[in-house]
């Protein structure tokens, strides 16, 4: 497998970079082919040196990405055109100071976690998103409320590179209480039938908004004439919180999504720009939206009378009524809150069919046969053809689907391909918590556990 490109980043080659004609791409002096052949990553530079790299980074995260981002280039999507990113500020004064910040932020943040969620991915993002608003804004001081602002490590950055706003979320974050006391963060309801106004922001932010996203050009038309806003949508909901259905079947549903909040902007008379970021995320597609000087100078009061008709027109028009707020309280959605007794139930009857088909292949092919062979799987449709409705109306009211329940057992099971198989015990090793579980297997399985006790990373 061969690739042979012109770019580089950073991270990959520390070589002096320069700017060639379009200014949004960073290329290196030279050109260079990266090789993976086995395990071993071989990297040529000008056909003459060669650099040996045998490195788990390569070859579990870059070539993967490498090829999601091939077959990504394929799709038939609005985006695809759109290849470069960074096209509302200078890419070059971004590099320099996501890098500055990066080092000023990212350590002490990740080493001071207390989310369960990814340190690296919501610190590395948020300090980029940070980066891009700050240049958006041309380094003026400006007002901005971030609605939905989750943890709040947003607020966090700009309130300490000297912007002054706040954020606002349903409910408070375990980090919000290591913040000092510059970050303001507020715990409340935001409900748009109550007309939300924030006559003194500069800037609404909607940073993965879910449900308050279609209303944020909305909120920001309603607040003043000079409020514009910075939207980034993750998950596609409609007005009234529900999930939003797609409008056109050749775009993929985040696509469609977006050119359909463009629509909504267009409408609010906002002056709309799309732009790509740089962010460990899937979607990355932000949208910006400006008043318009003629706005600027209209009067407040028929301006507010066309944003409340907008809302009213397009509630009639696509039958949007009362908008449901998230609950305060997160509801646990991992199997971990549902009864002992339907875990068992389910258990019981998937291991019985695997142990079934299994012994069955045995009988057929010997005893030689290899045991652990995906000839004796099942498929998660044809097991569920099998469990009792009522464990399954339990199931979904907790996490909505059988594999949750199966990942939790993942030293028992594993999926593949949309069929479940027994996991093959494995020795220890420093990934498994040693001796901390029975082995199902030993205590379960006609078989038992095909490794010694002092092999198996479970009790006997």
């Amino acid at each position: 497998m061969y690739f042979y490109t012109d770019y580089s980043t950073n991270e990959i080659l520390h070589h002096q970079l320069h700017d060639n004609k379009n200014e949004n791409v960073r290329q290196p002096v030279f050109p260079f082919i990266l090789q993976y052949i086995d395990d071993q990553i071989n990297l040529k530079i000008n056909e003459k040196d060669k650099t040996y790299i045998k490195c788990n980074l390569l070859k579990f995260l870059l070539l993967p990405k490498l090829m999601k981002w091939a077959k990504d280039a394929d799709s038939n999507d609005v985006f695809k055109e759109r290849t470069t990113s960074l096209n509302l500020i200078a890419v070059d004064v971004y590099n320099e100071l996501y890098l500055h910040w990066k080092e000023k932020y990212g350590k002490h943040l990740i080493e001071n976690w207390t989310e369960s969620t990814n340190a690296s991915k919501f610190v590395y993002e948020d300090i980029s998103i940070a980066v891009y608003l700050c240049l958006l804004w041309k380094n003026e001081k400006v007002n901005f409320v971030d609605v939905g602002c989750g943890n709040g490590l947003l607020v966090y950055i700009l309130s300490q590179e000297g912007h002054r706003g706040r954020g606002i979320d349903v409910r408070s974050r375990k980090i919000w209480s290591s913040y000092p006391q510059s970050t303001i963060l507020e715990v409340r309801t935001i409900t748009p039938e109550e007309n939300c106004y924030y006559p003194d922001a500069d800037w609404l932010i909607g940073n993965h908004s879910d449900e308050l996203t279609p209303w944020i050009p909305v909120f920001a038309a309603r607040s003043s004439t000079k409020c514009n806003f910075f939207l980034l949508p993750c998950c596609a909901y409609e007005f009234n919180g529900q999930r939003f259905q797609r409008k056109n079947s050749k775009f993929s549903v985040y696509s469609d999504y977006v050119e359909y909040l463009k629509a909504i902007c267009i409408s609010l008379n906002f002056e709309v720009n799309i732009d790509k970021l740089r962010i460990p995320s899937t979607k990355r597609i932000c949208i910006v939206g400006r008043r318009s000087q003629h706005d600027c100078k209209s009067n407040q009061e028929l301006h507010n009378q066309n944003v409340h008709d907008f809302v009213i027109c397009n509630s009639i028009k696509h039958g949007l009524t009362n908008f449901i707020p998230r609950a305060k309280t997160e509801q646990v959605r991992n199997c971990t809150k549902i009864e002992d007794s339907v875990i068992l139930n389910i258990n019981d009857v998937i291991s019985k069919i695997l142990i079934d088909r299994q012994m069955s292949v045995i009988q057929q092919k010997g005893n030689s046969y290899d045991v652990w062979s995906e000839d004796y799987s099942i498929t998660l449709r044809e097991a569920i053809s099998y469990l009792n409705p009522d464990d399954l109306q339990k199931l979904k009211n907790e996490c909505g689907g059988l594999q949750t329940l199966l990942r939790n057992n993942h030293f028992v099971y594993f999926i593949k391909g949309g069929r479940i198989l027994f996991r093959k015990p494995v020795e220890k090793c420093k990934t498994i918590k040693w001796k901390n579980k029975l082995c199902w297997f030993f205590h379960n399985h006609p078989l038992s556990c095909p490794l010694e006790e002092n092999k198996c990373s479970f009790i006997h």
